[in-house]
């Protein structure tokens, strides 16, 4: 699921998605603030897997298995691919 963002602060919602178990995430912020991709059940809160401040890239992996919502908080262009 690749997404990407027009070049302004945005806080951004997608799903929800069925995850599976085990994911890993890629993704990039070409900002100078902060830069937050959260996960969100439909029952409870997952938490951020990247939590960064100025320009990213790089990725983690992650591990949910039931419904829910991506959420991303940026300054500037991003990118999120998640598998």
């Amino acid at each position: 699921m690749p997404c990407r963002s027009p070049p302004r602060y945005q806080v951004a919602g997608v799903g929800p998605f069925e995850f599976g178990g085990s994911h890993t995430a890629a993704c990039s912020n070409h900002g100078d603030y902060t830069f937050q991709v959260t996960i969100f059940p439909i029952e409870d809160r997952f938490g951020e897997f990247v939590d960064e401040i100025g320009p990213y890239t790089g990725g983690t992996s992650f591990h949910h298995a039931d419904h829910g919502y991506v959420g991303v908080e940026a300054h500037g262009e991003w990118t999120l691919e998640l598998e």
